[in-house]
């Protein structure tokens, strides 16, 4: 019916920081099968991006970025 909007990435992130806390008592996980459709990121950051939400995925904490030369990662 057009009503899905695809999560841009700095939302993904956004909420796997925030709900990925020690002891919370469940585990977060986000979807990246359509990776490509997710808005966001640049092509120096894109990558190290979704390895960062599948380390998360499996480790259940968002460690920080590697330092990057791009611009959109605030």
């Amino acid at each position: 019916n057009g009503y899905f909007c695809a999560p841009e990435l700095s939302a993904l992130e956004e909420v796997m920081k925030r709900r990925l806390l020690p002891d919370c008592g469940f585990v977060l996980t986000v979807d990246l099968w359509d990776w490509e459709q997710i808005q966001g990121g640049c092509s120096v950051c894109r990558n190290l991006r979704k390895q960062r939400l599948e380390k998360a995925n499996l480790l259940q904490r968002l460690d920080p970025l590697p330092e990057t030369d791009c611009q959109c990662v605030t």
